[in-house]
């Protein structure tokens, strides 16, 4: 600095430009390679399910908010060491294998982030959950100097993806979605034979129901164009009137009901009640619904459960899925 200090008042302006060049054009180049980036789908060594004949009958769904593998610390930087982070995936891995499930979204997954040493958490809870495939989609996509934040949606499945696309969902605020990414959705669409299945995981806005509404509508609108069999899945930040802590809009809107109302998504759970509704957050002592499974009208859901764990802040919901033809109530 001093050195600077000395130089000509012009070499100073260019010698502070050039420093600064330097100290952001990592940052930059990372913004500007992210949308090229943000979705991929891998492939395991695992078996391949067929589709096809798996949905004759049934299928195993499941959603589950990570956290990003940081267990119930209250900061990413929390997490503990590595060893202790490669522990709790390595649990996370078997309450995914123990909960027999075909097709499971998560929230809050890193693929490249310091925090959690690097780790693509969504391929390595695939390979060593058992599943053949996976898709990962960035919701933010940033670094500065030495760190990186690279983390979002994964669809984990046992079927082969066919393709897998962003679900463009409005931002909480557009120097945050410039800088470093907003919260989006992931949609992959599973083919096999006749059999075509579509899975969007969404991860929405924890700052405003407002954008959650704004988001809800967005995925209605996108189900509506594509009328294949649909389910929709993931941390919904809202939960339905009458439900612990509802909230709306200044004009009575919220996110959850724009889902049951719009005559699209049968929901895992419609009316509360205390002695049979498993809320799902905060794991350690749960006072509300906001992780969410809904599925279109061809398809209806059975045996929805909340798998208590304290490998997260939240708590993993699964559901058999059945097409609607083989089933008459939903349980």
């Amino acid at each position: 600095m001093k050195i600077i200090a000395k130089l000509p008042k012009r070499l100073r302006t260019i010698s502070v430009a050039v420093a600064t060049l330097l100290l952001f054009s990592p940052s930059i180049v990372c913004r500007l390679a992210a949308k090229a980036r943000s979705v991929h789908v891998g492939q395991t060594q695992n078996p391949v399910k067929r589709l096809d004949t798996a949905t004759q009958s049934m299928l195993r769904i499941a959603t589950f908010n990570i956290a990003h593998g940081r267990g119930n610390a209250q900061s990413n930087f929390g997490g503990g060491s590595q060893q202790e982070r490669d522990l709790r995936l390595a649990r996370l891995s078997n309450l995914l294998r123990d909960s027999k499930s075909d097709i499971v979204v998560l929230n809050e997954v890193d693929f490249d982030c310091s925090w959690s040493h690097h780790m693509n958490q969504a391929q390595w809870l695939a390979e060593n959950s058992g599943f053949s495939y996976w898709a990962e989609q960035r919701n933010f996509d940033a670094r500065f100097l030495g760190w990186t934040w690279k983390f979002g949606n994964a669809i984990l499945s046992q079927f082969p993806i066919d393709r897998a696309n962003v679900v463009d969902l409005p931002a909480y605020s557009t120097w945050e979605s410039i800088a470093a990414g907003h919260k989006r959705g992931l949609e992959v669409t599973i083919v096999d034979g006749d059999r075509k299945l579509s899975i969007i995981a969404l991860h929405l806005s924890p700052r405003s129901e407002s954008i959650r509404t704004n988001s809800a509508e967005l995925v209605c609108q996108r189900i509506k164009s594509k009328p294949v069999e649909c389910v929709v899945l993931g941390d919904m930040n809202s939960t339905l009137a009458g439900f612990p802590l509802h909230a709306t809009t200044d004009k009575g809107h919220n996110a959850m009901e724009t889902f049951a109302n719009s005559g699209l998504l049968r929901l895992h759970a419609t009316r509360y009640d205390e002695a049979t509704t498993a809320l799902t957050f905060p794991a350690s002592a749960p006072n509300r619904l906001i992780d969410w499974i809904g599925v279109t009208n061809q398809l209806k859901i059975q045996n929805a459960t909340v798998v208590e764990s304290n490998l997260s802040d939240h708590l993993m919901v699964v559901c058999d899925v059945v097409p609607a033809s083989l089933q008459n109530e939903t349980k």
